[in-house]
């Protein structure tokens, strides 16, 4: 939807007051702090005091409505700038997580493992930095566990074949 097409409303808030009387079913709705008419609703097809209270209390939210909608766009648009931002840092982070995860096993290899057993090691773990979920809900956190994940299997015995 289209907001600018309110530009220039009636500033709010506004107010319906019922001004029915006996025979004729209306309520006006004004802005509050001077009287102003917005529009008067009125009940020609005798829908019902409720239905139309209802419907005037609607259009007197509008203004409100408006700021609230105005509001959680502009929300929307800086979590998306946000949530890009972080996508950018959690792209560099695996990347670097990852050639600092094969550094450290490359420098490791002491640790009895032949270079393929370290090569299927490394592209294990590069295999769970790309599809772990929780990097982009705790990335340092992650990294943490990933990383002493990591050390405990290196610092285990090799397998005797």
């Amino acid at each position: 939807m289209d907001l600018s097409k309110f530009d220039g409303h009636t500033s709010g808030p506004w107010v319906s007051q019922d001004a029915s009387q006996p025979d004729c079913l209306f309520f006006y709705v004004r802005v509050a702090a001077t009287g102003e008419w917005i529009v008067m609703v009125c009940d020609t097809e005798k829908r019902g005091h409720k239905s139309t209270e209802a419907n005037a209390a609607l259009i007197a939210a509008a203004p409100d409505l408006l700021a609230e909608v105005r509001r959680l766009r502009k929300r929307d648009d800086d979590v998306k700038r946000i949530a890009k931002s972080v996508q950018k840092h959690v792209e560099q982070d695996r990347k670097g997580y990852a050639d600092l995860l094969g550094d450290a096993i490359k420098t490791r290899a002491a640790t009895g493992r032949t270079p393929s057993e370290l090569a299927a090691l490394v592209e294990r773990m590069r295999g769970i930095i790309a599809d772990w979920n929780c990097w982009e809900d705790d990335p340092r956190g992650a990294a943490f566990a990933l990383r002493n994940a990591l050390l405990a299997e290196l610092d285990a015995k090799p397998k005797e074949g």
